[in-house]
């Protein structure tokens, strides 16, 4: 990591990976590079954070409750948690049946995959990061 910063280290000396269930919004932790399913609510797909975004995310959380903020200074480092989570890639959805793409987080409808030339890196409704590599595969 850079700015000095030491990766998680698990109990091996091993460096951690966090992975996020989108479904409940659980985080569970792995010395792998990918993770089987939520163990908090058997979601099968976690999307793997960042380590930067990672960092910053666990920093941010951390002073909640140990700083005395105000409610709206409150608020708004959660808007920013918020945000710094929507900059960690998630996979396109492609549905099979209907031959269209969709947003990870937002559901929305791209259009179809068989003549979409133009993949863009956000989702334009909900500002999303968006992976494209390796699109998720749902029937429709």
């Amino acid at each position: 990591m850079d700015k000095g910063r030491l990766p998680a280290l698990g109990k091996r000396g091993r460096e951690m990976n966090r992975f996020k269930c989108p479904a409940c919004g659980g985080n569970q932790y792995t010395s792998c590079d990918t993770a089987e399913g939520c163990i908090y609510c058997g979601h099968k797909e976690l999307k793997k954070m960042d380590k930067q975004a990672q960092w910053d995310i666990e920093t941010l959380q951390k002073t909640i409750g140990v700083i005395p903020y105000e409610e709206m200074e409150r608020d708004a480092i959660e808007r920013a948690i918020e945000a710094l989570e929507k900059q960690v890639p998630q996979k396109v959805k492609k549905y099979k049946g209907l031959n269209e793409t969709a947003c990870p987080e937002c559901g929305i409808a791209f259009g179809y995959y068989e003549y979409d030339d133009e993949k863009f890196d956000y989702c334009y409704n909900c500002g999303q990061k968006l992976d494209w590599e390796s699109e998720v595969e749902h029937d429709g």
